[in-house]
């Protein structure tokens, strides 16, 4: 079994989004996963070397899957933009699942709140 991690943190104003990669497949693995931030609590997921129907999902980390799709491609990459601003605090994960291959992508939302003092008038 074949692991690589990686942290990756992201704060979005009152959001914050942090992650590792952990990738579980029986061979080498032959894909790539990445997921960008991008304004808001809107994130892209890439993958490259996708087979064709391969199983896109989000699972809450009950297991509840929240979001899923198959894709059919033909040129082996996938790409899209998720708007994550709608689930609650919680752990999460995409999931890709390429063939014998399955790649995780765990992330965090979790609500900060942020103080300030500042000088009042006269």
């Amino acid at each position: 079994m074949l692991m690589l991690a990686t942290v990756i943190g992201v704060s979005c104003a009152t959001q914050t989004f942090a992650n590792d990669m952990r990738i579980v497949a029986l061979a080498r693995p032959t894909s790539d996963l990445q997921l960008v931030a991008l304004e808001g609590m809107k994130f892209k997921l890439t993958a490259d070397k996708l087979q064709n129907r391969s199983y896109v999902a989000i699972k809450s980390q009950d297991g509840d899957v929240l979001f899923s799709e198959f894709v059919i491609n033909r040129n082996g990459r996938y790409a899209k933009v998720f708007d994550l601003s709608m689930l609650t605090d919680g752990n999460y994960t995409f999931v890709i699942e390429n063939g014998s291959e399955k790649l995780e992508k765990p992330f965090v939302i979790a609500t900060e709140v942020k103080r300030t003092v500042t000088p009042a008038g006269k």
